[in-house]
C-alpha cells in the first residue's frame, strides 16, 4: 500500500481528516485493524492500494456512531489509531508465543 500513498485523491484525504476529528481514535483503530486483517487474510484484494484502503475505512466509519468532538488535530488523532510498536498486535497472537515467552 505504501507505494500507492501518493495517488490518494485529495477528496479521500479530506474525508480521512474528517474521520480523524469526528471519531474516537480507539474506534477508528479497531476498524483499521479489521481492514488490515482482511487484507492480510486475502479476503479483500480490492484494499491493496492506499486509496482503496482509506475509502473502505471512510465507508466503515460512516456506519459508526460519532464520538464527541475532541478538538484534537487530525494528525494527533491518526497517531492514536494504532500503537507505534506492533501496530497489528502480532505479539498478542497465541500462535506467536510472545506472551508465553514473557510469562517465563
Amino acid at each position: 500500500m505504501l507505494s500507492t500513498a501518493d495517488a490518494i485523491q485529495p477528496a479521500t484525504l479530506k474525508h480521512v481528516t474528517e474521520v480523524a476529528t469526528a471519531y474516537e481514535p480507539g474506534v477508528v483503530g479497531s476498524v483499521v485493524l479489521e481492514l488490515f486483517a482482511e487484507v492480510i487474510g486475502g479476503r479483500a484484494e480490492d484494499l491493496g492500494t492506499a486509496g482503496n484502503f482509506f475509502g473502505a475505512l471512510i465507508e466503515e466509519m460512516g456506519g459508526q456512531r460519532r464520538g464527541s468532538a475532541s478538538h484534537v488535530e487530525a494528525q494527533v488523532s491518526i497517531l492514536q489509531w494504532l500503537p507505534t510498536t506492533d501496530p497489528l498486535r502480532i505479539a498478542q497472537d497465541p500462535e506467536c508465543g510472545y506472551a508465553l515467552a514473557l510469562a517465563r
